[in-house]
C-alpha cells in the first residue's frame, strides 16, 4: 500500500503533464501528421490512461483529486469524436422575420470511419429566437438528406409533404 501512495504522490503531476502534452501533439498530428504518428501517440496516451487507472482503481488519492477537472477535460476530449463530416448542399430560405415559415433542405455525408452525430441550429432574424436544434446520426460513409418544414398549424391542411 505504501508503494501505491508513493507512486500516486510522485507520479500524479508528471503524468498529467505528459497526458496534456500528448493530447496537444495528437491535435497537431490530426491536422498535419501521418496515420502512423497518430497511432503511436494514441498508444502512448492509452498507456498513460492505464497508469492513471492503476493508481486510482481503489480510491482517488488527494494528488489526483486536486487535479480532477484537468483529468476530466482530457478524458472528455477522447469521448467526443471529431469525425469528419461534410455538408454537401443546403437550401435554406430566409424565414419570414415574424413567422419563420418555410422549408430547409440539408444534404450531408459522413466521410469518417465511425458513426457520427450532427446537430443544426438555424439562426433567424435579429430579435427572433433560434429555430430548435435538429440532431441526426450518420453511419460511416452514409449520405443523408434532411428536409425541415416550418408551417403554422392552421396552414398544415394546405401543405403537401
Amino acid at each position: 500500500m505504501l508503494d501505491l501512495i508513493y507512486c500516486s504522490d510522485n507520479f500524479a503531476t508528471p503524468l498529467l503533464s505528459t497526458v496534456e502534452s500528448i493530447s496537444r501533439k495528437i491535435n497537431v498530428a490530426a491536422v498535419v501528421g501521418s496515420v502512423a504518428t497518430i497511432r503511436q501517440l494514441l498508444e502512448a496516451q492509452r498507456l498513460c490512461c492505464r497508469i492513471f487507472y492503476s493508481l486510482n482503481f481503489l480510491d482517488v488519492p488527494k494528488k489526483f483529486e486536486d487535479k480532477a477537472d484537468e483529468w476530466m477535460n482530457e478524458f472528455k476530449s477522447y469521448l467526443r469524436e471529431r469525425s469528419p463530416g461534410k455538408i454537401e448542399r443546403s437550401t435554406i430560405p430566409n424565414f419570414e422575420a415574424l413567422t419563420q415559415f418555410g422549408t430547409a433542405t440539408i444534404t450531408a455525408r459522413n466521410i469518417g470511419e465511425v458513426e457520427a452525430s450532427y446537430s443544426l441550429t438555424f439562426d433567424c432574424s435579429i430579435g427572433i429566437s433560434q429555430m430548435e436544434e435538429q440532431i441526426f446520426i450518420l453511419k460511416p460513409k452514409q449520405f443523408f438528406i434532411l428536409i425541415l418544414y416550418r408551417w403554422r398549424v392552421q396552414d398544415l391542411d394546405k401543405v403537401e409533404f
